[in-house]
């Protein structure tokens, strides 16, 4: 799996892209690499591209989850883009589609934020 971690300082939004396998190997690496995000106050949105994600397993959405969880308790955006149809059909079976703010590319996170 790779983490690609983009930041947009100036508006505070950090892009984590994510590609390849969100799985039980690599969903701590991903973990250590979001959660300093989740508490710099300097941060208000992270955005995940995930649109070369090619697998996610309950150890990921476990991730995402808690992610979006803590962004919560600190008033964060959390946003997730770029769903391929394997890694979406995965989200609709688990119901993380309903609870989730999912859009369908970079373009329309940046429509929703304002910028």
């Amino acid at each position: 799996m790779e983490i690609h971690l983009n930041d947009n300082s100036m508006s505070g939004t950090e892009i984590i892209s994510i590609n390849g396998r969100l799985d039980a190997l690599s969903s701590s690496a991903l973990e250590e690499k979001i959660d300093p995000l989740t508490h710099n106050d300097s941060t208000s949105s992270l955005i995940f591209d995930l649109a070369g994600l090619e697998y996610i397993s309950s150890a990921g959405l476990r991730v995402l989850l808690k992610t979006a969880k803590t962004c919560k308790n600190t008033s964060k955006k959390m946003i997730l883009c770029g769903l391929t149809k394997t890694v979406s059909d995965v989200f609709k079976i688990s119901g993380f589609d309903l609870i989730l703010d999912i859009k369908p590319d970079l373009n329309s996170v940046k429509e929703a934020l304002g910028n």
